[in-house]
């Protein structure tokens, strides 16, 4: 039996039964805030939240679903952090944009259980002298202690670092797109971007700030496919005058910075780029201090490329029962599409022989029979029709990931999508 034949499951199976919705602003509402609904939700509810602007939400050992009720602006202004959960909490974030403040705009402390978050934008608050000294940028995302965590579709963009201003002569480094450690993470279509380094116009001694890194990762396992990773420029140095020699300019920032031995990275077609170093005022330091590089692999880090062309798969959240949804999927034209789908993404397996990361984990086999086939546009869009939930049931919740197989044989692993099934009620 060939590998991707392994992963080929029956796409009809019982959904697990989930507790309620709960509303967040607009018609039919329980709620003004997505915190509030969250303080009463319980494990397995939805948040369908409504177009507006919101507070920073904290999620601390719960198992959620947020989800914007289609193509609005839902927007977070002071973080979002998912903490704490246990190995059997899956918790969902879709299309939402947070912008951090003081802080990351994603946090995602010691989740034991699987995150997945797409269709989500995350910028890091900019470094700043006040209120409180915090000179340096923060990353879009800061993941610690998380083991199996995924981005489909997603923008990560650090924080841009301080730059001097009068009697303050210093600059801050610039913010991450995502600094992770001791996790796993999956990132798929998604672009992950560090911001620049602090620069300076007066005089002193102080060195430019140091550019982001797109991925910072520090310890764990990474994998990128399809993605854009890009490092931040480096500030420019102090101006010399009087006393004061002038100022190096900070280092630009890498793609991807994998520190030591336990670090890991996976790359499937992406674009990984360093930034230009900052202008250096200090004759002693070169006048362009150097450049990041597209992979900067430390200390015994692993760093692997994967050969072959990233495949992807998309599906606009939330659905409605008695509607059909629009899969879509992205690859090379003649691929033949398979879905694995199921109730369960408490699963994180690297699988070299389907190019990516196994999310989805299934209890039967089914026939190798494909959706489709990808046409010569390279784009396959099938739409499928959702019955009925069952009667008093809310909300179901599946997870589905693509695998497409070229004329070679050879297997593609997607994305995963999680698939929130709602009452038309809803």
């Amino acid at each position: 039996m060939k590998p991707f034949q392994l992963l080929c499951f029956a796409l009809a199976s019982t959904a697990l039964a989930h507790a309620d919705v709960r509303v967040v602003r607009g018609p039919g509402s329980q709620f003004n805030e997505i915190q509030d609904a969250v303080n009463a939700a319980v494990d397995g509810d939805l948040l369908l939240i409504r177009a507006g602007s919101y507070a920073p939400v904290l999620i601390d050992g719960k198992a959620l679903s947020l989800c914007a009720d289609g193509a609005v602006n839902v927007t977070i202004t002071g973080g979002l952090t998912i903490q704490n959960t246990s190995a059997i909490q899956v918790n969902v974030v879709s299309g939402i944009r947070v912008n951090g403040v003081q802080s990351a705009a994603l946090q995602l402390f010691s989740d034991l259980g699987p995150v997945r978050i797409q269709d989500c934008v995350f910028t890091g608050a900019d470094g700043a002298f006040a209120p409180q000294w915090s000179a340096d940028g923060w990353p879009g995302a800061w993941v610690e202690g998380s083991t199996g965590v995924s981005f489909a579709k997603c923008t990560l963009q650090g924080g841009g670092g301080a730059s001097c201003i009068p009697q303050i002569v210093y600059m801050g480094n610039g913010g991450d797109g995502v600094y992770a450690r001791g996790s796993r993470i999956a990132f798929t279509s998604c672009v992950l971007h560090g911001s620049g380094g602090g620069g300076c116009q007066e005089v002193g001694d102080s060195n430019g700030g140091q550019g982001g890194c797109g991925l910072l990762a520090d310890g764990g396992v990474y994998s990128a496919a399809g993605s854009t990773l890009l490092g931040g420029s480096g500030g420019s140095g102090a101006d010399p005058g009087g006393f004061h020699s002038g100022g190096c300019g900070g280092v630009g920032g890498d793609g991807a910075r994998l520190l030591n031995a336990n670090t890991v990275g996976y790359w499937i077609d992406n674009s990984m780029s360093g930034a230009p170093g900052g202008t250096s005022f200090n004759p002693s330091c070169p006048f362009q201090s150097p450049a990041g590089v597209p992979i900067n692999v430390q200390s015994g880090a692993i760093s692997t490329p994967l050969s072959g062309l990233a495949r992807k798969f998309h599906v606009q959240q939330p659905i409605r029962e008695q509607s059909a949804a629009t899969l879509e999927f992205r690859g090379q034209p003649g691929d033949k599409v398979y879905l694995v789908e199921g109730n369960d993404t408490r699963l994180f397996f690297l699988s070299l022989a389907s190019h990516g990361i196994s999310l989805v984990r299934t209890p039967v086999l089914s026939s190798s029979i494909p959706l489709g086939v990808i046409p010569p546009n390279g784009l396959l869009q099938i739409q499928r029709p959702q019955g009925d939930l069952v009667p008093g049931l809310q909300h179901r919740q599946r997870f589905a990931q693509g695998i497409l197989v070229d004329a070679a044989g050879q297997s593609f692993l997607t994305d995963v999508q999680a698939m929130e099934l709602l009452d038309s009620a809803y």
